[in-house]
């Protein structure tokens, strides 16, 4: 079933914060259940994980991580 091949995507005691684990859970969920589907982007957008980003001026910043590739 969908639920018990998702079930590894946590561990039940990850290293994340709670509003981290609601936000993956809640995306994760099926139909009308997962977050987005009432209120669309603005809805994720207002989920408590994303409480400190400015969406309005997201294009403008500099990522919090460069993936760098070097081949050798």
């Amino acid at each position: 079933s969908l639920e018990s091949a998702f079930r590894y995507v946590i561990p039940p005691e990850p290293p994340i914060s709670r509003e981290c684990r609601d936000v993956i859970e809640q995306l994760l969920q099926l139909g009308h259940n997962r977050l987005g589907t009432r209120g669309g982007a603005a809805e994720i957008m207002q989920h408590p994980w994303f409480a400190d980003v400015d969406f309005a001026t997201i294009n403008e910043s500099a990522p919090p991580f460069d993936p760098r590739i070097f081949l050798t």
